[in-house]
C-alpha cells in the first residue's frame, strides 16, 4: 500500500482526512499483513490530540460489527490515550468514555468479550490514576480550579455509573442465560473502583 502518512498528510482538512482514513481502511479488510500500515496510521493521527479525539469519534460512530481493521485501529488509539505521557484532559477523558460505552453496550452481546473487557479496563485505569492524580494536586490548586476538576470526575464517573446499569439491565433482561462470569466479575469491578 502506497505511503499511508503521506496519503494522510497530503489531506486539505479534517474531513479529507477521515474520508482518506476510511478508503484506508476498507482496502485493509482482505490484507493479513496490515500491522505496518495500522501502526503508520496510528502514529499519525496521534501526532496531535485533536486528530487523535476526531479519529477517535469519528471510527466509534462508524463501527460494524464486522470492522476488525477499525478494531484494530482503535485498540492503538486507546493504547496511546492510555500512555501516562498522554496528558489527561476533559477531551481525552470524554473520548475514553465513548470507549466504554461501546464496551459497555458489547459485552452483553456474544461477540468478542475480551476486547470489550480489555477496553473498560483501560478507561477505568486512566478515570482511576486522573482521580488520584487530582487528588495529589489538590493542595497545590486554587480552590476554584480544584473544584472544576473534582467536578469533571464526578461526570465522568456518572457516566461510567449510568453506563455499567445499562449493562446490568441487559444482563438481566434474559433470564434463561447464565452470564458470562468475566463480565459479571468487570461488573464488580467496576462497582468496587468506583467506590473507592
Amino acid at each position: 500500500m502506497a505511503n499511508v502518512m503521506n496519503r494522510l498528510a497530503a489531506c486539505a482538512d479534517d474531513a479529507a482526512i477521515m474520508t482518506e482514513l476510511r478508503a484506508i481502511l476498507c482496502g485493509l479488510a482482505g490484507t493479513e499483513d496490515r500491522r505496518a500500515t495500522l501502526d503508520e496510521m496510528a502514529a499519525f493521527l496521534t501526532a496531535t490530540e485533536e486528530r487523535w479525539t476526531l479519529a477517535t469519534q469519528t471510527l466509534i460512530s462508524d463501527l460494524i460489527e464486522e470492522a476488525h481493521v477499525q478494531f484494530e485501529l482503535l485498540d492503538t488509539l486507546l493504547a496511546w490515550a492510555t500512555q501516562e505521557t498522554v496528558d489527561k484532559n476533559d477531551t481525552i477523558l470524554e473520548t475514553l468514555i465513548l470507549f466504554f460505552q461501546v464496551a459497555t453496550m458489547r459485552l452483553g452481546d456474544a461477540g468478542d468479550v475480551q476486547r470489550w473487557l480489555k477496553w473498560g479496563d483501560q478507561v477505568l485505569a486512566v478515570v482511576h490514576q486522573n482521580a488520584a492524580l487530582m487528588e495529589e494536586q489538590k493542595p497545590q490548586e486554587t480552590e476554584e480550579k480544584a473544584d472544576e476538576g473534582i467536578e469533571g470526575l464526578r461526570c465522568n464517573v456518572v457516566k461510567i455509573a449510568s453506563l455499567l446499569m445499562q449493562l446490568r439491565d441487559k444482563l438481566e433482561e434474559d433470564d434463561d442465560a447464565t452470564p458470562d462470569l468475566k463480565v459479571v466479575t468487570f461488573v464488580w469491578k467496576v462497582v468496587a473502583v468506583l467506590v473507592l
